[in-house]
């Protein structure tokens, strides 16, 4: 583990020598002596901060992994340690894990394999996606003129015509001062004569309703993909 990994280590995955993760890294302490990081504590086992050593760790992408079972660092003696690690608080924890790994079995690690050489091509096709656009498909309009007609019908009319009763005088009565002479009476007649009024009324609503209607329509493109074929070149082959 190097200097520059230090400041990485706050809030990391802890793991195990067997790769069982632990917990989460609270703190740091340094070595008095050295000044070294020296010791890291792990939140995760229980209520407790448990303290780990960091000789043998690893940073990984993963996280911290410490050369310690998880079994072993659950055992580890419970320091209650304020922003520093005391001599004696270290030297417990030295004797502990210095006792334990000595008696821990070594976890082997897994032997790189060598690596093989490899050759690939990815084959692409093309794909038909169908989808749907509104556009304008054309226009309906209302429009309204006006139309004249000629309009016929019959209406009751009521005349005075006159009616000429001669009636005799039944008791003729002697009339000495009668004067002789012209006299004109008149009577006016009277008739009604149709007459014509004009007025709007309405008589209809025309009204326009876009409505969607759902069909299905054809549709047909050509589409490419491209095939790998196997061109064994070696002497013999096919």
């Amino acid at each position: 583990m190097t200097t520059q990994q230090l400041p990485r280590l706050q809030g990391m995955t802890v793991f195990d020598s067997a790769g069982q993760r632990i917990g989460d890294v609270q703190r740091v302490f340094y070595d008095q002596a050295t000044n070294e990081p020296a010791w890291i504590t792990v939140r995760g086992l229980g209520v407790r901060e448990a303290f780990v050593p960091l000789a043998g760790a690893r940073i990984e992408p993963s996280g911290v992994t410490v050369a310690l079972r998880k079994d072993v660092i659950e055992g580890a003696p419970v320091i209650d340690a304020g922003p520093e690690l005391s001599a004696d608080d270290a030297a417990k924890l030295d004797r502990y894990y210095m006792g334990m790994l000595k008696t821990a079995p070594e976890t082997p690690r897994p032997t790189p394999s060598e690596p093989e050489h490899s050759a690939e091509l990815t084959s692409f096709e093309e794909r038909v996606r169908v989808g749907t656009e509104p556009m304008e498909s054309g226009t309906v309009r209302l429009h309204k003129t006006v139309v004249t007609e000629a309009v016929e019908t019959s209406v009751p009319v009521r005349r005075e015509e006159v009616r000429v009763e001669r009636v005799p005088v039944s008791s003729p009565t002697p009339t000495p001062e009668h004067r002789f002479e012209d006299e004109t009476v008149e009577v006016t007649l009277h008739e009604e004569r149709p007459t014509v009024a004009k007025e709007a009324v309405p008589v209809e609503t025309v009204r326009l309703t876009a409505k969607a209607e759902t069909d299905e329509r054809p549709v047909s493109d050509q589409v490419r993909r491209e095939r790998i074929e196997v061109q064994d070149e070696r002497p013999g082959q096919r």
